[in-house]
């Protein structure tokens, strides 16, 4: 036991003078954990599983209203996807800084009401995460947060949780400190999919938007952005 109680002091003692050194070097070196986001620019094209590209612009930044410091939108883009007679239109944007709340951007941005998005259907798929379906003026949508570690989210407690989850390990201490990587990497990719459902059931029109969104989010989960 008492071998077990010096072990137990010993790895104590190592783990508080690490933490303490730590913090001395990132006050002491104005560089430490800086990491600048680098720019990124999304690809023209992307396959997606029996559809067929249509057409892809860039969405101009000026378009989006200003926000606060959080949520900076810094890369857009649309997809226009056919298949079936069915128009499939997915709208991609890179936040930078943001809180993970995908209810309140969608209202911000697309000026949807509220009301319209807090009865939205909170939906999960284990393995790939949270998403929301609903729909507004004859279209469906799907909407969610694709995060650079950890499950997609929708609300600012899911968004939270991964990065306390995720983000805090030790072994992101040293590239943290030589500004290589971020131990709270607060981005996401915003992800938006919609198609009409006057030729379907709503109920049809989520279950086609879900199957595409699977196949999305499986294509992005390995390329999110680099830091």
């Amino acid at each position: 036991m008492t071998a077990r109680i010096r072990w137990q002091t010993s790895l104590l003692a190592t783990t508080c003078l690490s933490i303490t050194l730590l913090t001395i070097y990132s006050w002491l070196s104005p560089t430490a954990g800086k990491r600048e986001v680098k720019a990124f620019t999304f690809p023209n094209q992307i396959p997606l599983n029996s559809w067929q590209l249509v057409t892809t612009k860039s969405l101009p930044l000026s378009n989006f209203k200003t926000l606060e410091q959080s949520d900076r939108i810094t890369a857009a883009k649309h997809y226009s996807y056919f298949k079936n007679d069915i128009p499939l239109e997915i709208e991609m944007r890179y936040l930078v800084g943001t809180q993970g709340n995908i209810i309140e951007l969608i209202n911000q941005q697309k000026s949807i009401s509220k009301q319209v998005l807090e009865n939205a259907d909170l939906e999960e798929i284990p393995g790939i995460g949270y998403y929301i379906l609903f729909d507004h003026d004859e279209r469906a949508y799907l909407s969610a947060c694709i995060n650079s570690r950890g499950n997609t989210t929708v609300t600012p407690q899911q968004f939270s949780h991964n990065r306390y989850s995720q983000d805090l390990s030790s072994s992101l201490i040293l590239p943290w400190l030589q500004g290589k990587d971020s131990l709270r990497d607060i981005r996401c990719l915003w992800v938006e999919l919609s198609i009409p459902i006057k030729k379907s059931t709503t109920s049809t029109a989520y279950q086609t938007l879900t199957k595409a969104w699977i196949d999305w989010y499986y294509w992005w989960q390995p390329r999110f952005p680099s830091l």
